[in-house]
């Protein structure tokens, strides 16, 4: 089971730098704020709507379902069906907030503890960390 929550936790990870990639400002923490805080707004509503069932299906569970959405945003992105690709990224961001919520993580705090001060690795935003073929 711990592997699959450090594989989610990766995944997070892996979801929230395609989300930034689109931003190029070096003032992109003071100029995003606002769209950052949103995270925890959203977790609750995951929260509110979900818990429960996401409850019953447990961590495992939520996990696949995860999976299987990521799998269909590879599909709508690979296709570049954009209406797919809204639809998917939405899909996944409600799924990995129902995960962190049953393992009791704040998406928000994580977010922003990782990369408030820019690129983890070389603390520069944009990032400068030569790419590795």
């Amino acid at each position: 089971m711990l592997q699959e929550i450090r594989a989610a936790l990766m995944l997070t990870r892996m979801i929230l730098l395609v989300l930034k990639s689109g931003y190029n400002s070096a003032d992109y923490i003071l100029q995003d704020m606002e769209a950052v805080m949103e995270i925890a707004g959203f977790q609750r509503l995951m929260r509110k709507i979900y818990f429960e069932k996401d409850n019953e299906r447990g961590r495992e569970g939520t996990f696949v379902w995860l999976t299987e959405e990521v799998g269909e945003l590879a599909k709508a992105v690979r296709l570049n069906d954009r209406v797919g690709m809204e639809t998917e990224f939405a899909d996944v961001m409600a799924w990995l907030s129902s995960l962190a919520n049953l393992c009791e993580i704040d998406l928000e705090a994580a977010v922003f503890s990782k990369y408030a001060q820019g690129c983890p690795k070389c603390l520069a935003s944009p990032c400068a960390c030569l790419e590795q073929t």
